[in-house]
């Protein structure tokens, strides 16, 4: 929104020191329910060499509800402005402060007010309160997720998926925030590049505007692989992640406390800057664990460094998101793993049986049995993140149709998201977003959270 559209608020100046907010601009007068209210600043006269470093310079906002619930917003510097974004989880009026610290100083504004107005948007999607093997959205509304994987390369490859997905029916949609594109820390570990965070945006704005919900995935398998790992395909690890400069080889990534400190600014800054946002669905903390680091994993081994630091960034997540969001994660290996579907809020595999005889009978058998396995064994939602055949047999269309419906009568919380690539594995056809369309209008029609 142009500045000069925005809504000047005016504060009164506390605290002490030299360091001051001032300028403080809002996006509205009056805020929808789960809507993005964001206040953009200036703040002055701090002392701090990098404004994406939180122990040099935090930023924060304070937002009061009407019920006295009080909750506090990480700020981020954009490249260009300091910025809060909160969306409110009550109507009424709020109360909110904007506070800053440095190494040497603290100032906070006096309380403001914001109001919240009743709006369509149904909330941030949760696990079902009626039966934990789903997901529902804050206002209770049923929510199953269907949808596709495309990584990366959105716009430039399928410029018209957001609106495709919403006319037929689809609301879920896995994308990869480190992908080739949209890297934040490609050339510096510590700060983060500004232009590729506005193709972030664009992706969480777009779903915003077509009811999309993003499974967000915080790290890719190849960002994190280097020279060592038995898949010996792109390391990238090694040439494109800037952690490498303070974490070599890649194993260090997972072990090193001053990647684990900067890792910790840059969730930080994920979640103050998209996790306003509904659309932002589930917090994927990593995609095919086994696949990364510079050396063999073991996904039984609890003492594994990977498996440690799962733990760790879920936990990260898990405690750090104000929305309290679910998380997932996954292996390449699609297997039950016990230890890492113990840890995450929603299990998730990932098969790709192109190699079998009959993709079309045995896949479907082999991802029915094992949907089936983890309703039995785990009291969570849980679908397969990643699956399909390659592009050059034919049979992808016929593949997803009975994948989907295979899943779905087998207990899964979200439909299999067919892999697109504009490779290898192709891109969704017209007749596969026909059977999303079919899928949705019956889901429609019943409320499975009712189902034991």
């Amino acid at each position: 929104m142009i500045l000069t559209d925005l809504v000047a608020l005016s504060f009164i100046q506390s605290g002490f020191g030299q360091i001051m907010v001032k300028d403080i601009i809002c996006n509205a007068d009056n805020v929808g329910l789960y809507e993005k209210y964001e206040l953009q600043f200036e703040v002055i006269n701090a002392v701090y060499d990098n404004p994406f470093d939180p122990n040099q310079i935090d930023v924060s906002g304070t937002f009061v509800s009407p019920e006295s619930d009080t909750i506090r917003i990480w700020g981020f510097w954009d490249g260009y402005h300091w910025k809060i974004r909160f969306a409110p989880v009550s109507t009424g009026v709020w109360q909110f402060s904007v506070t800053v610290r440095d190494s040497v100083s603290f100032y906070s504004t006096a309380f403001d007010s914001m109001n919240v107005i009743s709006s369509s948007n149904p909330g941030f999607i949760g696990i079902s309160k009626v039966n934990r093997h789903y997901l529902e959205y804050s206002n209770g509304e049923w929510y199953y997720g269907n949808g596709l994987a495309k990584p990366w390369f959105i716009f430039e490859h399928t410029p018209t998926l957001f609106q495709d997905m919403e006319e037929h029916g689809m609301n879920s949609l896995v994308v990869w925030m480190p992908s080739w594109e949209s890297l934040l820390v490609r050339d510096y570990y510590d700060k983060y590049d500004v232009g590729r965070a506005l193709i972030i945006e664009d992706v969480v704005e777009a779903a915003e505007a077509h009811g999309i919900q993003l499974i967000f995935t915080i790290w890719n398998h190849d960002a994190l692989r280097g020279v060592g790992h038995p898949w010996t395909v792109r390391p990238y690890y090694d040439a494109f992640n800037a952690f490498r400069h303070i974490a070599f080889p890649a194993d260090s990534f997972f072990v090193n406390d001053s990647s684990w400190y900067y890792q910790k600014n840059l969730y930080r800054y994920i979640i103050a800057r998209w996790g306003y946002s509904t659309s932002i669905g589930i917090w994927a903390v990593i995609s095919e664990l086994d696949g990364t680091g510079s050396s063999s994993y073991s996904r039984s081994n609890t003492n594994d460094f990977r498996n440690i630091w799962f733990e760790r960034i879920t936990n990260y997540f898990k405690e750090n998101d104000p929305y309290k969001r679910p998380t997932t994660g996954s292996l390449a290996a699609a297997v039950i793993w016990d230890l890492g579907f113990n840890i995450t809020d929603i299990p998730q595999v990932h098969f790709y049986n192109y190699w079998k005889s009959d993709p079309l009978t045995d896949g479907t058998w082999t991802m029915a049995g094992m949907q089936k396995q983890i309703w039995e064994g785990w009291d969570k939602p849980a679908f397969f993140g990643e699956f399909g055949p390659k592009n050059e047999n034919g049979l992808e269309p016929e593949y997803q149709h009975n994948a989907i419906w295979a899943c779905l009568m087998n207990g899964a919380a979200l439909s299999p998201m067919d892999w697109n690539d504009d490779a290898e594995w192709g891109e969704f056809t017209p007749e596969m977003f026909d059977d999303m369309l079919h899928l949705k209008r019956f889901i429609s029609d019943v409320d499975l959270r009712d189902t034991d």
